[in-house]
């Protein structure tokens, strides 16, 4: 069984938690920063921080939680960084700002996602205040995810060219021993996946503060058996031939064909899912196209696919189950090998972002307001020349990879300061185990 921090360590680390703060030189509001109390001898535990990272892969249950940690080792430390392999890959690497992690494309073929973990010395409210941003402005792009205690708070996705990156505030009534832990992973794999992050710790609460709550993510909600409806998403196409005939043909919500499923994973003319993605055609076994695919992580849109003339985008929709104002985000990826693809979003059947993707990806940062039963809808168009003639069109290089996420504000409400062995932190400093809620399949 997983378990936290026992107490012997926390113990131990909160005997050095903030040794040498004057020469960090924090302000009196910041009372944590892993950019400048990164360690410079590689040290564990130095002002309360540890460094290490999170096998995916080996972790039976793949759910992190704040025993998954694998700390870098004194040999990994090369003077200035902690390097999982200084010969090559894996390239799990973690320095002062500058952080790499590894995908299954990449020997030993694990995902590991590199971790940055402070343990708190207070009873307080905090600003958790964390950046990310690409370095290599290539590839399909990386993650953020912020853990207090094992159970994931805020997250984010930014596009492989994205220099400039998200700055993110979550707000949190931290307790002495409370873990809180900055991931960078990988999306689907670590091609160009170079970037910087940093997490500092604020005692200054604005007010009117408020965090995002996670309210659908299109990774994490993903259904591993196929399951439409499955956390509210649904999967299908749109056959635009059938709509108008037209590249210019206009989507409207009734368009959406969900894909079928029987309850095998055999692929046939009343099941699309293989029992990993759904797929409306097996092609290596029938040598022709629709090429029209969803997985956890991407998809295919088809186009006139190998003599097959049907010309389909591929969407994934969400329906609402919360009222009021949500925050959108996401990116459609395409690698930019053939014509590209064309990213769409509609609400409620109104297209709100267009965005072509043919080696750069298509970012959507959006703020709508919906109600139970709003259909999101998010669709890969093939026409990445957006040209009106379907038959001129083809669907050659058109795979992508696709993360979305759909948040809701709610107000923070600080604890008194008083507040002592309270909550998750009293419970981490009796050694106790953090649990991780798990969506449904």
């Amino acid at each position: 069984m997983k378990t936290g921090y026992s107490r012997t360590f926390l113990t131990a680390a909160l005997a050095v938690v903030f040794t040498g703060l004057a020469a960090a030189n924090l302000s009196a509001a910041v009372v944590a920063d892993s950019l400048t109390q990164w360690t410079t001898t590689g040290a564990q535990g130095q002002n309360g921080w540890f460094d290490g990272y999170y096998n995916l892969t080996t972790d039976a249950d793949h759910i992190y939680q704040t025993g998954d940690l694998i700390h870098f080792t004194p040999a990994q430390w090369n003077g200035s960084s902690f390097v999982l392999n200084p010969a090559g890959n894996p390239w799990t690497t973690l320095q002062s700002e500058f952080t790499h992690p590894n995908g299954t494309n990449s020997a030993p073929n694990q995902e590991h996602w590199t971790v940055r973990r402070w343990v708190s010395d207070r009873n307080a409210p905090v600003a958790l205040q964390w950046d990310m941003r690409k370095q290599n402005l290539n590839g399909n792009g990386v993650g953020g995810k912020l853990f207090i205690n094992g159970t994931q708070v805020d997250a984010s996705t930014i596009a492989g060219n994205d220099g400039t990156g998200v700055h993110r505030t979550y707000y949190a009534n931290l307790h002495t021993g409370d873990a809180i832990d900055l991931a960078l992973t990988p999306n689907g794999d670590d091609g160009a996946d170079g970037s910087y992050n940093r997490l500092r710790v604020d005692t200054t609460i604005p007010a009117g503060a408020s965090n995002p709550v996670n309210v659908a993510d299109s990774g994490s909600d993903w259904s591993t058996t196929g399951t439409q409806g499955a956390n509210g998403w649904f999967y299908g196409y749109f056959d635009v031939r059938a709509a108008g005939g037209t590249a210019n043909a206009v989507y409207s919500p009734g368009d959406f064909q969900t894909f079928l499923r029987d309850g095998t994973n055999t692929i046939s003319a009343t099941n699309a899912w293989d029992g990993t993605k759904f797929d409306l055609e097996n092609n290596s076994v029938t040598g022709n196209g629709p090429w029209t695919e969803l997985s956890q992580t991407g998809g295919h849109p088809a186009a006139n696919g190998q003599g097959d003339p049907s010309y389909h985008w591929a969407v994934r929709r969400w329906v609402s189950d919360v009222n009021g104002q949500v925050h959108v985000t996401g990116n459609f990826f395409n690698g930019g090998a053939g014509d590209g693809d064309v990213g769409r979003v509609f609400l409620d059947g109104v297209e709100v972002f267009t965005g072509l993707t043919d080696g750069t990806a298509a970012a959507f940062d959006l703020t709508l307001n919906v109600h139970p039963g709003s259909v999101l809808d998010f669709a890969a168009d093939p026409n990445g020349t957006f040209n009106p003639d379907l038959n001129a069109l083809v669907d050659g290089s058109d795979g992508f990879t696709f993360v979305a996420r759909i948040d809701q504000n709610v107000p923070f409400v600080p604890e008194p300061s008083s507040v002592v062995m309270a909550g998750l932190g009293g419970a981490a400093l009796l050694g106790m185990g953090w649990r991780k809620r798990r969506r449904s399949s």
